[in-house]
């Protein structure tokens, strides 16, 4: 880092906050204020695909202030966004939930085209393929097949390391694109950049998160963000999982009778029930012989009569019933 009062070019400035953000600058407003020795120029650089920024200020002899404050607006803007995420997955405790909501609050956080939960090697349906915003049927058999052949993958076998890494830090482009995994799966979905870290995992299997994109490469930045996040996501995913197992192994005590007293009706306290013992929408619909929107139907009705927004606070209620 920079020590306060130290003269050094602008250009130097710019070019070390840039290495230190990860990123490159795609927009660099200059506003010069002030006469004199009070004459100051500042200059604020905006990183592409988020919203912090970094401040430069230069006085009228060349002295750099404002270095140390960069860091820390910088330090800043990263923990706001790991809050965020830790915020929306910590008090998701059906599994299910839990897995869309973290895909959905790390694509929120670290801005990708897609975000997915992959067990590798896929075995569809036995293994878990979640994709936020979902993708063609087509393309997670594709993934079966080819899954093994991604670079990250690929690593962790060989290393067992488990944060956060970029293909850029581990495969050329033009070795990607030779790999069949990118023309049967990444090529359809226009994907050239990833960045992956993995989950616990009780099986043989590899259970991967991954962020993908088209546009530019993840940056230095987003990957010590996912760093950083990856420990409190594993004991959200670990919290859920023990959830899910002890409703399944007492499933027997949540009784439809219970629910009904809730003022549910019977296919309200049906669906509810499945819900709350870890099943998805669609294993519900599927085990009562209805639509998975007619299960969703149920479940808002349902919600709408026990006071709650979403399944976690849905299945406490109904597991109260039950004493539990």
């Amino acid at each position: 880092a920079l020590a306060v009062g130290r003269p050094v070019r602008l250009a130097v400035c710019l070019s070390q906050a840039a290495e230190l953000a990860g990123s490159d600058c795609t927009r660099i407003d200059r506003v010069t204020e002030g006469r004199g020795r009070s004459r100051c120029k500042r200059v604020v650089l905006r990183l592409p695909g988020s919203a912090a920024w970094i401040r430069i200020e230069h006085v009228g002899d060349g002295h750099p202030n404002g270095w140390l404050g960069y860091r820390a607006l910088m330090g800043a803007g990263r923990d706001r966004r790991a809050l965020a995420i830790v915020g929306e997955v910590m008090g998701l405790l059906d599994l299910r939930e839990f897995c869309q909501g973290m895909l959905a609050a790390l694509r929120e956080a670290v801005p990708s085209d897609i975000c997915a939960l992959n067990e590798v090697p896929a075995d569809p349906p036995r293994t878990v393929s979640i994709a936020e915003p979902e993708v063609p049927a087509a393309l997670h058999a594709a993934f079966a097949r080819h899954g093994g052949e991604n670079p990250l993958v690929r690593r962790h076998m060989r290393t067992r390391d488990g944060r956060a890494v970029r293909f850029s830090d581990v495969i050329t482009r033009r070795e990607l694109h030779h790999l069949d995994l990118y023309r049967e799966v990444y090529l359809p979905l226009g994907i050239e950049y990833q960045i992956a870290f993995t989950l616990p995992s009780s099986s043989p299997r590899v259970l991967g998160v991954a962020l993908s994109r088209s546009g530019r490469d993840f940056t230095a930045g987003e990957r010590d963000l996912l760093n950083l996040v990856r420990p409190y996501l594993i004991q959200a995913y670990r919290n859920a999982l023990e959830h899910t197992r002890l409703a399944r192994g007492v499933s027997g005590r949540l009784a439809l009778e219970d629910l009904g007293d809730l003022g549910l009706t019977r296919r309200q306290a049906q669906t509810l029930r499945l819900v709350a013992m870890g099943h998805s929408d669609q294993d519900a619909a599927q085990e009562l012989g209805i639509s998975v929107r007619t299960a969703q139907k149920h479940l808002e009705l349902a919600y709408r009569r026990l006071g709650v927004s979403d399944r976690s606070q849905a299945s406490r209620a109904a597991w109260a019933t039950a004493g539990v």
